[in-house]
């Protein structure tokens, strides 16, 4: 196990969403979906071996981004970003993921025609090495 098993949860708690809109993944070939689209990247997140039994504390993170024309804005970015807020709830588990904090949506950014809105997703677990 290792962090990236957390983060391959998270991503796919987040593909059960089943969304209509285009979904990029990490590594995806070929030219992006489209907006509107949600862009999923996966970010460092943390784990530290807590003692010599080898128990580890992971905190997987990823980002997903919400991607719509500019055109549009707000009003489908925000209904976009609230399904994806509420997929996400603190406590919610997904396998021997804990979503640990709120999805955290930041900032807009606007450039060449897309809308975009970062959400933050991040979890915690814990797991053993052997040696």
């Amino acid at each position: 196990m290792s962090i990236t098993t957390g983060q391959n949860a998270l991503i796919n708690h987040f593909l059960g969403m089943s969304p209509s809109e285009g979904v990029v993944l990490p590594n995806d070939r070929g030219l992006p979906a489209p907006p509107p689209r949600y862009v999923v990247q996966v970010t460092a997140g943390s784990q530290q071996t807590l003692d010599f039994d080898g128990q580890v504390d992971a905190r997987p993170e990823i980002v997903i981004r919400v991607d719509v024309d500019a055109d549009t804005g707000v009003s489908q970015s925000q209904a976009m970003v609230d399904a994806l807020v509420s997929r996400f709830a603190v406590n919610t588990k997904i396998g021997d993921v804990l979503i640990s904090q709120p999805a955290f949506p930041q900032g807009p950014l606007s450039a060449n025609g897309v809308y975009s809105i970062p959400v933050i997703i991040r979890g915690r677990y814990c797991f053993t090495t052997t040696p």
